[in-house]
């Protein structure tokens, strides 16, 4: 082996666990981390000829990573997920709000629910298909809502 490749082993071995504990503490990710003393090393090896002499070596790969980190937070902020045109549909059950909502609910909660939620139809046409008015279709809906609220279950587990 030469002496430059046992200074730069030498270098290696002495600082990597230190240099790999410091971008990771910085960088949150190991394989980031990785790249950044990676990249660090690099840049030793080609500045080879000047920093064989220089005084503080160790000194000089802890701010050649820090400035690596700084580049690899600054990209990773800027990174952009690309997607694909088409995410896949999810699994889909279908099912009736009949069949969910809670059995204490009255015929007419169960109703207005049903007309609004799963029919969609507009609180003008409630009231005309039930026959009463807007002001009080908006009433009765409220109070279904907050009945079937109360009657609900809560999250399973």
């Amino acid at each position: 082996m030469t002496d430059f490749s046992t200074w730069f082993e030498g270098l290696y071995r002495t600082y990597y666990a230190a240099l790999l504990a410091a971008a990771e503490r910085k960088l949150s990710r190991r394989e980031l981390a990785e790249e950044a003393v990676q990249e660090t090393f690099l840049r030793l090896w080609a500045r080879s000829e000047r920093l064989e002499k220089h005084p503080n070596p160790g000194g000089w790969l802890m701010v050649t990573l820090s400035h690596v980190v700084g580049h690899t937070v600054r990209d990773e902020a800027h990174y952009v997920l690309a997607l694909p045109e088409r995410l896949p549909a999810p699994p889909y059950a279908p099912f009736s709000l009949s069949e969910v909502l809670p059995a204490g609910l009255s015929p007419q909660e169960r109703d207005i629910l049903l007309l609004f939620y799963e029919r969609r139809r507009s609180y003008r046409e409630i009231a005309q298909i039930l026959q009463i008015s807007v002001s009080n279709c908006g009433a009765r809906l409220n109070r279904a809502r907050n009945r079937c609220r109360a009657l609900w279950p809560g999250p399973p587990g």
